[in-house]
């Protein structure tokens, strides 16, 4: 657990933990001499239903399939990652925005979410007035690099297939 990643991601991920298939190359490149660059990595990892266990937010993202390619002088990236999560699908991009000797991963979200499994999620009790299911999309910021930025989670959504039971004019059926 303590490694110099954990450091770049200020331990966003110190809580998290997995289980299932994952495949891949890694590539190292060691440059030696006085004025030798930083070392070069290079991987590129299959994921066949992995289980992700986020145990500081109480989530968890399962049967993970796709392919994640790392690069240091590119970052991490993934042109389609799919799993469930609340028991729906979502599908996921990764790419990586490099700034300086830090950066942030950027993965962008698309799924259905059921209003009762969000409810059973997050205990809010304004959820107790909504149901149905809609479809959302949406951003996680993790930023690295000896930023001082905190993980960002932004979510959009037309609201499509749910009702709010509450009085006008706030309601929505």
């Amino acid at each position: 657990k303590e490694t110099p990643l954990q450091n770049e991601i200020k331990n966003a991920a110190d809580q998290w933990s997995g289980k299932g298939v994952v495949r891949g190359s890694v590539e190292i490149e060691v440059p030696i001499g006085l004025n030798a660059e930083k070392p070069s990595v290079e991987a590129d990892l299959l994921l066949d239903h992995v289980d992700l266990d986020l145990a500081e937010i109480g989530l968890t993202l399962s049967a993970i399939n796709g392919s994640l390619n790392y690069e240091s002088s590119v970052g991490l990236s993934a042109s389609k990652i799919v799993f469930t999560m609340l028991d729906s699908p979502v599908l996921a991009r990764i790419a990586t925005e490099l700034s300086g000797s830090g950066g942030t991963t950027l993965i962008d979200l698309a799924g259905q979410i059921e209003m009762t499994r969000l409810n059973d999620w997050l205990g809010l009790t304004l959820l107790n007035f909504v149901a149905g299911e809609t479809g959302f999309s949406g951003r996680l910021s993790i930023p690295f690099g000896g930023r001082d930025d905190q993980l960002e989670l932004e979510l959009q959504s037309l609201l499509g297939g749910v009702t709010i039971d509450i009085p006008p004019p706030l309601g929505k059926e």
